[in-house]
């Protein structure tokens, strides 16, 4: 797995290497060129950057995590209106294909035609080249930063709080489908967030980590589905006389709202789902499958099934 942690190495270390292993991954997509694909990867891999940063929190100053935060968000910043506009426009797009009402279809289309057309914000080459100069300084700086975390129980204990705080937000706005839209977009950072931690810890059991990975995964995407439906309505009613008559602007915006209620409805079943255990709980699961799966690990490699118990099945994985 190219986004995990190391069960045979120091975790100061292995969150070390997965750090600089994103921030230059984000440079190479960044150094290639600032096209909506190559900026959509780059801000994926600062979103892994920093949710390992929670990890690696309590083996850091604190003024070395707010630096390394805070910058590599600043950078994320400064390419947002492209991912927005490559967002919306993909929306749009899939909105004029499932839609029935002609007037929706026809609204869809004027709007995708201008976002493809480059009406969206687009970085400026200078803030581009300044974004990237510092990113490269983050990356210079991430390579020698002290982390000096007293092992696995600093890690599990930081995922826990990103998963307590998931929790707190599901309980507080995943009900409500009336929420406001910063209140769900936040919701979904939260989820992002433990959805990479389970990436990075899924060594200690890949099959159920795994799993659990996925689920946050398929939650993350449906709110940010209702996210980028916000960003697209509220552009579209910035600019409604351009793409329609009023009545068909409208149903368009009528669309949005109830896709987004659908999306909301699915999310938080899957939130209830995800977070079901109580933190402490979450937190002692973890700690006892770090501690575990070395021994497992090597039980099974010193295991024989020749010398097994009769009706016991030892399975070798390589």
């Amino acid at each position: 797995m190219s986004y995990s942690l190391a069960l045979d190495a120091p975790v100061n270390a292995s969150l070390r290497r997965a750090g600089v292993k994103q921030l230059r991954e984000a440079l190479k997509c960044l150094q290639e060129d600032f096209s909506p694909p190559k900026i959509h990867q780059a801000r994926k891999a600062f979103k892994r950057f920093r949710s390992l940063l929670i990890l690696a929190r309590p083996g850091m100053a604190g003024s070395a995590y707010r630096a390394f935060d805070h910058g590599v968000r600043d950078v994320a910043r400064r390419f947002a209106g492209a991912r927005d506009g490559a967002a919306m426009a993909q929306a749009a797009n899939q909105i004029e294909a499932a839609a029935v009402l002609p007037a929706v279809k026809s609204v869809a289309r004027a709007v995708g035609a201008a976002l493809r057309a480059g009406e969206a914000a687009e970085p400026k080459p200078i803030e581009a080249r300044e974004a990237l100069a510092q990113l490269q300084r983050l990356h210079a700086d991430f390579l020698s930063v002290p982390i000096k975390l007293d092992g696995f129980p600093d890690v599990a204990a930081a995922a826990a709080a990103a998963y307590r705080d998931g929790r707190r937000r599901t309980d507080a706005v995943g009900g409500d489908m009336a929420a406001d839209d910063e209140a769900v977009h936040d919701w979904r950072k939260s989820v992002q967030r433990h959805w990479r931690h389970m990436q990075l810890l899924s060594p200690a059991w890949p099959g159920l980590l795994s799993e659990h990975a996925t689920l946050a995964r398929s939650l993350s995407q449906h709110l940010g589905d209702d996210h980028d439906l916000s960003v697209l309505s509220g552009f579209v009613t910035a600019r409604g006389a351009a793409y329609g008559p009023k009545r068909d602007v409208a149903e368009f915006l009528r669309y949005c709202a109830e896709a987004k209620s659908s999306l909301r409805a699915i999310a938080h079943a899957e939130a209830r789902r995800l977070f079901a255990d109580p933190p402490k709980c979450f937190e002692r699961r973890l700690r006892v499958y770090w501690d575990t799966a070395p021994q497992l690990r090597q039980a099974l490699a010193a295991a024989s099934p020749e010398q097994a118990p009769a009706g016991l099945r030892l399975v070798k994985r390589g």
